[in-house]
């Protein structure tokens, strides 16, 4: 499912607060100075970030993305492909590179 490299990875950017997986989920906690947990909307941006490019038809992917205050959840279907999981590991991390820094 989700590669430890790239969790590992996340886990060490400096906006980053805590990563998690559990099966198909995939947890990124969002450091955010002005609001924390519900309060926040950093997740929300990192969203509309992804949704302007990979994540720009979610369904054709069988992948999911979705803010809830300063987390970004991600999880994919059944039927996601390994291709489709490490592209949208990639397009996290380089949205997370250069949004939060």
């Amino acid at each position: 499912m989700w590669s430890p490299e790239t969790v590992d990875q996340l886990s060490r950017l400096s906006r980053v607060e805590s990563v998690m997986t559990l099966g198909s989920v995939l947890a990124v906690e969002l450091k955010d100075d002005k609001n924390k947990g519900y309060g926040s909307s950093v997740s929300k941006s990192v969203i509309q970030q992804l949704r302007s490019g990979v994540f720009r038809d979610e369904a054709s992917i069988h992948l999911f993305a979705r803010p809830l205050g300063n987390v970004v959840y991600l999880m994919t279907s059944q039927i996601t492909t390994q291709e489709s999981v490490r592209e949208c590991e990639l397009a996290l991390l380089e949205t997370l590179k250069k949004f939060l820094i």
